[in-house]
């Protein structure tokens, strides 16, 4: 296979292999590289790729160097045993008072999220709370919980010729569990947060050919009102 050239994410006998997804994941984020970087300057492929068993994987564009690309938001492109995932990630390792403060109240930036929507219609919320299987840095992560919401589901996102059916308190309980992420939470807790889009390799035959490339390209740049958000001072927005 050539690094140069991305032409879909197909295992052999459909069977997922680590060393071929690493092998894809290669392909596709050196493709689409040049094409992030027009949109957000200093955005590369940061370090090596991760692998683990529960997330498969995955690769980062960040504009921050390797020592520090899991203190600030950054994109995360996954190839997983199902789905390939694309993803605005807050690590936990993101200062509190410079990104989790801004994310404890989705509807504050619920117009930035209406923005992205257009383009990326299958987006939603993605938190996990973790711990180090080993106790220390660099065992394997087990999860200890996980919230996955569209925002569909909240007041301000909802859209009446969707079939999703509004409950604020999804939304409620998300903005509960971030406050764990908060200056003022004592503790400490391991926790990610994605704005995140997923493609499953049974529903979702663009994954399989090379325009996939251009999709998760156009994903990576549609977030822009929402990284921006995070990492450049924008105010937040309420609706009225």
């Amino acid at each position: 296979m050539s690094v140069k050239r991305f032409s879909g994410i197909k295992f052999d006998n459909n069977c997922y292999d680590s060393d071929e997804a690493r092998k894809f994941l290669d392909q596709l984020m050196k493709v689409i590289e040049d094409s992030i970087q027009a949109t957000y300057r200093g955005m590369r492929i940061r370090g090596k790729y991760g692998l683990s068993k529960r997330y498969g994987v995955w690769g980062i564009f960040s504009d921050k160097e390797n020592k520090d690309k899991f203190k600030h938001p950054h994109f995360t492109v996954g190839i997983q045993r199902q789905k390939a995932v694309v993803a605005l990630t807050i690590p936990n390792g993101a200062s509190k008072k410079e990104y989790w403060d801004k994310v404890m109240n989705p509807e504050k930036y619920c117009r930035k999220i209406e923005e992205i929507r257009p383009e990326v219609r299958n987006l939603y919320f993605w938190l996990e709370q973790r711990h180090a299987a080993g106790g220390h840095r660099g065992s394997e992560l087990v999860n200890d919980a996980t919230m996955e919401i569209d925002p569909a589901v909240g007041e301000r996102y909802a859209r009446q010729e969707e079939k999703i059916k509004m409950n604020r308190y999804w939304m409620e309980a998300l903005s509960s569990a971030l406050q764990a992420k908060s200056r003022e939470f004592k503790g400490y807790v391991n926790m990610q947060l994605q704005f995140r889009v997923d493609y499953w390799y049974y529903g979702c035959p663009i994954v399989k050919k090379p325009e996939f490339a251009n999709k998760v390209s156009s994903v990576i740049r549609s977030f822009s009102p929402l990284y921006d958000y995070l990492c450049r001072d924008t105010p937040p927005l309420i609706l009225p």
